[in-house]
């Protein structure tokens, strides 16, 4: 997976809608107290919702019947 857009809104002192493009390499760059922090610690909370969302998601695994066919089964 490769994250090449972020957006944040409502995160601590980050209120207005911010869009954040990422490339290959990305540096954050601001001035104390401009929100460098904050935008990482939104993009943490992001992946790791993703993550657990990903762990207690049902897999769906695929078996073979008899008849050589396959069915997804949760």
């Amino acid at each position: 997976m490769k994250l090449i857009k972020f957006d944040i809104q409502n995160f601590r002192n980050i209120t207005n809608d911010n869009e954040i493009n990422f490339k290959n390499y990305s540096v954050l760059v601001g001035r104390n107290n401009e929100g460098k922090t904050t935008v990482l610690m939104a993009l943490r909370l992001a992946m790791d919702t993703l993550k657990l969302h990903s762990l207690l998601k049902p897999k769906r695994v695929m078996c073979a019947e008899k008849t050589g066919g396959f069915n997804l089964v949760n």
